[in-house]
């Protein structure tokens, strides 16, 4: 049995949640106190010591601490958040003692096995609150060291942002709470799952976009002239979408085979053993300016775009019902982390994430069949002012406009998402109620002139028409509708 954790220790891993508030970061819902907050930690605090990261020896993930920060940041009160702590305490597995302690010499020598779970969280823990957040995630993550660094065995690397962004972007979602809330002991727990999670595919993020440790002031000076000077070429993200849509050795079947069991990920790993390398060169021409913050901040902007058009538009095929892929709506509830990880890091690693998530992100669209992504239907079909189900108010004869009764739909949709039992659908409601307070002024027009046909069409309601569409497909919990459940069926016609 794991030894519990010093409570001292545990409140420095586990403070009252924070946001820095940033120009980066995701916005502060009403609703938030310090009660709310001390009872969100209490939970934190119980999962940390009680629980391992994976509830079954299938290697799928404890999702408590996700489902909590989502709610609290929505404004759940304590007792919903004690209420969505117990939906999840019945199925999980003890944390267990490791066979032998991680240590800064040893750390690269147990990656993919879980029984090591405990003591890398302890590693992290001590390295978390010694050197800070920031510190932490260059060293253990995006430093080269810590991806192409061994000297031991050239075919095996430690390769930890591919790590980081494998297990369908878990380890990534649960490192991205620490750098959102300034939580250190999220960041243990992620850096532990990161190190006990396989690579989807070995290689697949690659060793160029790392500048290898160097010696001479010369060197030193030209690495840091390739990541300051301005990009020569930019393709927009809508652009390579556009493009992939029209290649024959990305389609359905093509790619990957349709998958014997439509809930397993085996899909995702056959797609990048077979189209790693041409995804890839895709992404290639697609650049970051990182000396330039506006460009960083564009290049954000166009990942949070691209997400929602691959889960919310590509999930609503002509003459179809909304397909809510389970898979690709981890691209949506992944994404809002982006922001907290770029505060956080240095220039060169901001390039690392951006060029490397994008990439994940058009893999894992590919593997689910690579929906076509068909804008025009979507404006036609998808409501931009979803209305709840069930009795609707009588307004007084005072009301300013009897005919509009949510005159702002999202103030419902969060009502009813905060209540409902799946952990995932208030991190994909959050993120896209994010993106529409951050983009809603988005005017029709904006996206003109990229390859993608139909991306002239859309506007900042783009955010609210998905969220409705996932709310329907989801229920409406707290308005009386039956729970359930994402689709995996994927698209392979």
């Amino acid at each position: 049995m794991a030894t519990d954790t010093p409570g001292h220790v545990l409140s420095d891993l586990f403070p009252l949640p924070v946001q820095s508030g940033t120009s980066y970061s995701p916005t502060q819902n009403p609703g938030v106190t310090d009660e709310r907050g001390k009872a969100l930690v209490a939970l934190l605090k119980d999962n940390h010591d009680k629980f391992h990261i994976f509830f079954n020896e299938k290697g799928y993930h404890n999702h408590a601490t996700h489902h909590l920060y989502a709610i609290y940041a929505l404004g759940a009160s304590p007792s919903l958040l004690e209420a969505a702590y117990a939906t999840h305490v019945d199925t999980q597995r003890p944390s267990f003692d490791s066979p032998d302690a991680i240590t800064s010499k040893n750390w690269k020598d147990h990656f993919g096995d879980e029984n090591y779970y405990r003591a890398y969280m302890k590693f992290f823990a001590d390295e978390t609150l010694a050197n800070g957040i920031a510190a932490t995630l260059e060293t253990f993550i995006f430093a080269y060291e810590a991806n192409y660094g061994s000297s031991k065995d050239p075919k095996n690397q430690p390769e930890m942002v591919n790590r980081l962004l494998s297990g369908l972007l878990h380890p990534f979602i649960h490192s991205g709470h620490a750098a959102e809330f300034e939580a250190p002991g999220m960041l243990a727990e992620g850096l532990a799952m990161t190190c006990v999670t396989h690579t989807d595919k070995d290689g697949f993020i690659p060793q160029t976009l790392f500048i290898q440790p160097t010696v001479g002031t010369l060197t030193r000076l030209t690495a840091a002239l390739t990541f300051s000077s301005p990009p020569k070429k930019h393709t927009h993200a809508f652009t390579i979408v556009a493009r992939m849509l029209k290649d024959h050795e990305l389609g359905p079947r093509v790619a990957c085979k349709l998958p014997v069991d439509p809930e397993a990920s085996d899909s995702y790993t056959e797609t990048l053993d077979r189209r790693g390398d041409l995804i890839n060169k895709y992404v290639s021409e697609w650049e970051v300016d990182t000396a330039d913050p506006s460009d960083v901040r564009a290049k954000l902007q166009e990942i949070s775009w691209v997400v929602v058009l691959l889960y919310g538009v590509a999930g609503l095929q002509p003459g179809r019902e909304f397909n809510a892929d389970f898979f690709k709506m981890h691209l949506v509830t992944s994404s809002l982390f982006l922001r907290s990880y770029l505060k956080h890091i240095k220039p060169q690693s901001q390039k690392i994430l951006l060029k490397s998530y994008l990439a994940t992100a058009l893999g894992v669209w590919v593997s689910r069949g690579r929906p076509e992504v068909d804008i025009l239907n979507f404006y036609k079909v998808a409501s931009a002012n979803p209305v709840p189900p069930g009795q609707q108010p009588t307004p007084s004869k005072d009301a300013l406009d009897p005919t509009h009764l949510t005159p702002n739909p999202w103030y419902p949709l969060l009502q009813s998402t905060i209540q409902h039992p799946n952990e995932h659908l208030p991190k994909a409601q959050r993120a896209l109620a994010h993106y529409a307070a951050e983009y809603g002024t988005t005017a029709r027009g904006r996206w003109a002139g990229t390859e993608l046909e139909g991306a002239e069409e859309l506007d900042g309601t783009l955010f609210e028409r998905v969220a409705g569409l996932t709310m329907n497909r989801l229920g409406w919990a707290r308005e009386g509708q039956e729970k359930h459940g994402w689709d995996v069926a994927g698209f392979w016609e």
